[in-house]
């Protein structure tokens, strides 16, 4: 299995008979995820990960592989609401003015890119198609003789190029045509080279996902975010699950994930690849634990054999400090301030690192759709 595990696990997707010929134009949304090479960085590959749930969602982003899990830069739109989450970071930003509208017209060129299906909204002269996004700018796109896009560029409100692709290379799939590979530029420089790795036409979020995790918003029932509860999302991954016994002590159980970490690296080390320590644990719906989860160390080309990719999905995270007692009822603090459109994935606790048996620790639930 290839590096695409992060964005097709990502994907809660509908039957697969129904994505493969799904109509652009009633699909309910699109993902993509691209390997992008800069021009000035050609030894440092970034990846792309582009989000629409239609009409008015939409969610950007950009990470350096191997870089680390904070190490991406994201951008939102929910309705009306655009935001900005810088590399490293935590806190979100609202966009207004001139950044709003430079993120309107980034996605609408990118929906135009890999959706190219001209209608009634763009004006045709010659090679030349032309289409408005009010209070904002306009796209240009420049055909072929087959009405294929050669090029694509946003304008702004002032008619100053914004950003642009070309060289585009085009390939039939699915009874389509999609953008296989294609340059980028910003503001007239060339930035990166880009090959689409893989898209859907059925992807199926949570709005939360769209939505920055520092503003995403609690239940009615909850009117303030208890001080240790956190709203993030928890990282994609590479696991190997085994068995444990959940009435060992604390001590034994720390214990024995290290000998599984210390087992997985000689397995493993002639592939060239490391696991994460500290571990975690899976826990039952009543917080008991069940299993110790093994992670691989950044993100490797294919997957082991034995292991599973995990996808990112937002999710609501606890932290505690020694021995973990009340795992159960720190659950169902969690459960309570779920939306209830969402459902509960499978729990873990996870060891903070550097923690030792009285250190920190971490009960995560994930929520899917």
């Amino acid at each position: 299995m290839s590096n695409a595990r992060f964005g097709a696990t990502l994907l809660c997707l509908a039957a697969a008979a129904s994505s493969r010929h799904a109509d652009p134009a009633a699909a309910p949304g699109l993902y993509a995820r691209s390997r992008v090479v800069f021009f000035e960085a050609p030894d440092v590959p970034h990846e792309l990960q582009v989000v629409f749930m239609f009409p008015d969602r939409a969610r950007i982003q950009l990470s350096a592989v191997g870089a680390g899990w904070s190490a991406r830069q994201l951008e939102y739109r929910n309705g009306d609401d655009y935001y900005f989450v810088a590399s490293n970071s935590a806190r979100s930003e609202e966009l207004q003015g001139e950044r709003r509208d430079e993120l309107r017209l980034r996605l609408e060129l990118r929906r135009a890119l890999m959706l190219w299906e001209p209608g009634p909204e763009w004006t045709a002269h010659d090679d030349l198609r032309t289409r408005a996004v009010p209070d904002a700018g306009s796209l240009e796109a420049r055909v072929d003789a087959t009405g294929r896009p050669l090029s694509l560029r946003a304008l702004d409100a002032g008619e100053t190029e914004l950003e642009a692709y070309s060289a585009i290379e085009w390939e039939e799939r699915d009874g389509r045509r999609w953008p296989q590979a294609m340059d980028y530029a910003y503001r007239g420089t060339r930035v990166w080279r880009e090959e689409v790795l893989e898209r859907s036409l059925q992807p199926n979020f949570l709005d939360w996902f769209f939505v920055p995790a520092d503003r995403r918003e609690l239940e009615p029932q909850a009117q303030t975010l208890p001080q240790d509860v956190r709203h993030t999302d928890l990282p994609p991954a590479v696991v190997r699950r085994f068995e444990v016994d959940g009435a060992a002590t604390w001590e034994a159980l720390l214990a024995r994930g290290a000998e599984l970490v210390a087992a997985a690296r000689r397995e493993l080390a002639p592939q060239g690849l490391e696991v994460e320590e500290p571990v975690s644990f899976l826990l039952s719906d009543a917080g008991r634990i069940t299993h110790c989860e093994l992670r691989l160390a950044g993100s490797p080309p294919e997957v082991p054999a034995g292991w599973t990719a995990v996808p990112e999905r937002p999710g609501l995270t606890v932290f505690g400090h020694g021995p973990p007692t009340d795992v159960g009822e720190q659950l169902d603090r969690l459960r309570r301030l779920a939306p209830p459109a969402t459902r509960p994935g499978h729990p873990y606790l996870r060891v903070r690192p550097g923690a030792g048996p009285r250190g920190e620790f971490q009960i995560a639930l994930p929520l899917v759709p």
